[in-house]
């Protein structure tokens, strides 16, 4: 996720499911995203890993096209040792890693990024992976570039930074205690954590301050999306038919996406996008039975483009691009033969680049996506 404006927060206490088009009209009405170039709407360059790494993923990008995410498969007992994963940043065509930052943890560490701004500053968690403590794998939301968060604090805290804005607030989730599913939604603002719902969790904020995630409403209640702001109950936004969702992003027309149920059994989810207080059905892609492939957005832009991935029933799960009205498989749209086969993408930004994780050649590896054209023809 993702994981605004008071005024507009008020507009969304209203919750009613939208039908099939409804939503399209809406967002043209708001300015919708430029038709994809044809015959492939994307060029694709790989982020790859660093030494002593095996993986990557590619998980946030700002405006500028940095981006951010983690390697994997590092080995913290080897000589010299490196971290189980590590949070990293490319930019300008380098890979580097923002290692561990002090903790007072004992370690080994695992550490991921999971959003930046255009100001760089960079937000996610690192994972105490040391449970000689009593500690089941602490861990803390952290800043890898830019001021402090802060925590709730306690003796085994769990928790994490999923979004950050334009001011530098971030948002997550926060556990003071032994057991990590008592959490709260946490505000990440001027080095201090603010908690915005208990037994909830943010995801995604943007620059008015209005945050997005789910809300159970009480321990051992079903989750569902809602909109958080500062001063306020967390204020659910309801499913698509099912007991549970949940809101991942929220850009700053007050358009937010996720996922939800789609029926009482809870069997498959369809990604949604949620406006002007009604959330909408983006479905699943052309070819596809909706009834058994579940689709999961996790970012949205300026322009309303929503990216995440659909996994159909006994197939494999593939990243998508929503625009025009249509959701469409993402590896359809970069050049064919590349080798890539991209699995989930992660965020947009508004320029229109994508990022995610796909297999290369066997590899489990970080992309970044570049628009080939707009509507015009033109590069963005």
């Amino acid at each position: 996720m993702t994981l605004k404006q008071v005024a507009f927060a008020l507009a969304l206490l209203c919750f009613s499911a939208g039908s099939a088009g409804a939503h399209e009209r809406a967002i043209a009405a708001m300015g919708g995203p430029g038709r994809l170039a044809e015959p492939f709407a994307y060029t694709i360059t790989n982020i790859g890993t660093l030494p002593g790494y095996t993986s990557s993923d590619a998980l946030g990008i700002d405006n500028r096209g940095d981006v951010v995410g983690d390697v994997g498969g590092g080995n913290p007992f080897a000589n010299p040792p490196s971290l189980a994963d590590e949070a990293v940043v490319f930019g300008r065509g380098v890979l580097t890693g923002l290692g561990p930052v002090a903790t007072g943890l004992p370690g080994p560490y695992a550490s991921y990024a999971y959003a930046i701004n255009n100001a760089g500053n960079v937000v996610g968690t690192i994972i105490d992976l040391n449970q000689s403590s009593g500690c089941d794998e602490s861990s803390g939301a952290v800043a890898f570039a830019g001021p402090g968060l802060g925590g709730l604090g306690g003796t085994c805290p769990h928790g994490a930074a999923y979004g950050v804005n334009a001011r530098g607030d971030a948002v997550g989730s926060e556990s003071s205690s032994l057991a990590p599913f008592f959490s709260d939604a946490v505000l990440f603002h001027a080095g201090r954590a603010i908690v915005l719902g208990a037994n909830a969790a943010a995801s995604g904020i943007n620059d008015s301050g209005i945050a997005v995630g789910q809300s159970a409403g009480c321990y051992g209640c079903t989750s569902v999306a809602a909109i958080f702001a500062l001063h306020s109950r967390p204020t659910q936004i309801g499913t698509l038919g099912g007991p549970s969702s949940y809101g991942a992003a929220i850009n700053n027309s007050g358009v937010a996406v996720g996922a939800s149920d789609i029926s009482k059994m809870g069997s498959y989810q369809h990604a949604f996008i949620y406006l002007r207080g009604k959330m909408f059905d983006l479905g699943v892609p052309a070819g596809f039975d909706p009834s058994t492939t579940s689709s999961y957005a996790v970012a949205i832009n300026a322009h309303n483009e929503v990216v995440g991935s659909y996994l159909p029933s006994g197939g494999d799960q593939a990243a998508f691009v929503y625009a025009n009205g249509a959701m469409r498989d993402l590896t359809s749209l970069i050049p064919p033969r590349s080798g890539w086969t991209l699995t989930a993408a992660a965020a947009i930004n508004d320029r229109g680049e994508i990022v995610g994780t796909g297999s290369y050649r066997g590899q489990t590896l970080g992309f970044l996506l570049h628009p080939v054209r707009t509507a015009a023809g033109l590069s963005r």
